[in-house]
């Protein structure tokens, strides 16, 4: 879930850096930095300096933190669906089907076993069905 709200907040930054919201947004973003030595990146932001950890964690603070992080090895302004398709890929793993096994049989059963719902005898006795009065 917070991998999720970190992407959540980058992008809407990328939005607010693009005028794509409401011009009050913009007007709360820090400057931007100057050109660093070793990075050509111009989408760098000062970061917001705070005194208690409850702003810190708040929406400006923390994006502006996550954007600067996120967006470093670009070297222009990236397109939104080049940095959501780079935040993605940081974060969801790659599609794998369960245990290698192509049998949806199978699988069946694996998630019917891990649950503890399976037709064996002594797990429907154990959830009480009515079809098992006994376990055996």
């Amino acid at each position: 879930m917070s991998d999720r709200r970190r992407c959540r907040r980058i992008l809407q930054v990328h939005k607010i850096v693009n005028g794509l919201t409401p011009s009050y947004l913009n007007d709360k973003l820090p400057a931007h930095r100057g050109p660093q030595p070793n990075r050509n990146n111009l989408n760098m932001f000062y970061e917001l300096r705070s005194r208690t950890n409850r702003y810190r964690k708040s929406f400006f603070p923390d994006a502006i933190v996550s954007w600067n992080l996120f967006t470093s090895h670009f070297g222009n302004m990236p397109t939104f669906k080049s940095l959501k398709n780079h935040i993605s890929c940081l974060f969801r793993p790659k599609t794998q089907s369960i245990f290698r096994i192509h049998d949806p049989r199978g699988i069946h059963y694996l998630f019917q076993l891990r649950v503890g719902l399976s037709p064996l005898q002594s797990l429907k006795k154990r959830h009480n069905f009515i079809d098992t009065p006994f376990d055996t």
